[in-house]
């Protein structure tokens, strides 16, 4: 994905000519994107509070932050990189955590990755006050 700012959040003009460009670009399926997300989409997220656009990319393609050369080019194997969609299965990561209190054997199924630092928190019993995500429930 790719978050796109604008320098100017309330120029409308500006965010007008940036959604016909990333338009065009969605259009052409050789580059990849599945969708381009406004404001309203990616508030419902929960993520890039500031952004103007959210660009989807398709699995296998990479937003990637060159200013020049191709529009699109080869991704080098065996090169890892942040910001896929986590709508993807294959974007999945294990969550383990074993210790004193904490289940035995629970299966917490898919979670937010955004609960896991007020987690950790609470098992630390340090407070996390601007946490938007509950803990997980880890108790037997």
């Amino acid at each position: 994905m790719a978050a796109i700012m604008l320098h100017d959040p309330a120029d409308r003009g500006t965010e007008q000519a940036v959604r016909e460009l990333l338009q065009s670009l969605a259009a052409d399926p050789n580059n990849g994107i599945i969708r381009i997300e406004g404001r309203a989409e990616i508030e419902r997220h929960g993520a890039f509070p500031e952004a103007a656009f959210l660009v989807v990319m398709k699995p296998g393609y990479y937003a990637a932050a060159s200013l020049d050369g191709e529009l699109l080019s080869d991704f080098p194997a065996g090169h890892g990189g942040h910001g896929f969609s986590p709508e993807f299965p294959e974007m999945h990561a294990a969550f383990f955590v074993s210790g004193p209190g904490i289940a035995r054997g629970r299966n917490l199924g898919a979670i937010d990755m955004r609960q896991i630092a007020p987690t950790l928190a609470q098992i630390l019993g340090v407070g996390l006050p601007n946490a938007k995500y509950p803990p997980l429930n880890l108790r037997p």
